[in-house]
């Protein structure tokens, strides 16, 4: 009888290590870039690395599998997942229908685009109350909000933001549209006590883990399931607040 006890307890304990919720303990190699294309990280490029890195670790300590991080100097993300070696890449990634048919594509774990400041005792909740409102915004998005067909708002260009901000708090305009970093970055020192972001990016770039369709996919659930628990336990908030970052998509969605 003990022996069949023993051998039922065995068993058990060979269930829970094959079916238990942690994956094998296998290394991948993820390449990331060191000069991203086309992306302004407002000088916070060093931060945005550093707490990749630890949320990598974070999760790969948390789901049983290793990382490897290689970092190039290379440009495009996209091009990165093409090098030989490399089981996965990070970086920005537009998840687009057309790149969903070659990619698989993680949950975004950092979001940066323009975001909406305002007054903070202003009543307007989003860009859609702004109606007839002056708007100021950087000259460099010029070209993505400006063809835009949508806009109910009058704008008015700037090339220094700083002059913006200080139109905005003397009233001279009713709004600005500024890069969330920079605008965070301001919010939260100079203009902590007359000013506030009001909005979710409305240009949204999304930094994600992307890995070839057929290959590696198990990377994503483990990559989501890690990334949720991280968030669920405030570990993620901690890391932005570590490296001097914020994702205004996850701030905006907290409030």
């Amino acid at each position: 009888m003990k022996i069949r006890l023993a051998t039922l307890l065995l068993l058990l304990l060979l269930c829970i290590a094959c079916f238990g919720k942690k994956p094998s303990n296998k290394l991948y190699t993820i390449f990331r870039s060191n000069n991203i294309e086309g992306i302004n990280l407002q000088g916070k490029e060093t931060s945005v690395q550093g707490f990749t890195d630890d949320l990598l670790f974070e999760i790969a300590r948390n789901q049983g599998v290793r990382f490897k991080i290689t970092t190039l100097d290379h440009g495009k993300t996209g091009s990165l997942i093409e090098m030989t070696g490399a089981d996965a890449v990070v970086g920005p990634v537009d998840a687009t229908l057309q790149n969903r048919k070659f990619f698989s594509i993680s949950d975004p774990f950092y979001t940066f685009g323009p975001v909406v400041v305002m007054r903070i005792q202003d009543s307007y909740k989003n860009v859609d109350t702004l109606k007839n409102k002056v708007v100021g915004f950087d000259r460099a998005y010029a070209g993505l909000i400006q063809n835009s067909e949508d806009l109910s708002f009058i704008l008015k260009p700037y090339d220094q933001m700083t002059y913006a901000m200080e139109d905005l708090v003397n009233g001279k305009i009713d709004a600005v549209i500024l890069d969330s970093i920079r605008a965070y970055q301001l919010v939260g020192s100079f203009y902590a006590n007359t000013l506030k972001v009001a909005s979710a990016p409305l240009i949204i770039t999304n930094f994600c883990l992307i890995v070839k369709k057929g290959q590696y996919d198990e990377l994503i659930p483990i990559f989501n399931d890690g990334l949720k628990e991280l968030k669920a336990k405030g570990l993620y908030q901690k890391m932005l607040d570590y490296w001097g970052l914020v994702d205004p998509l996850y701030s905006h969605e907290s409030t």
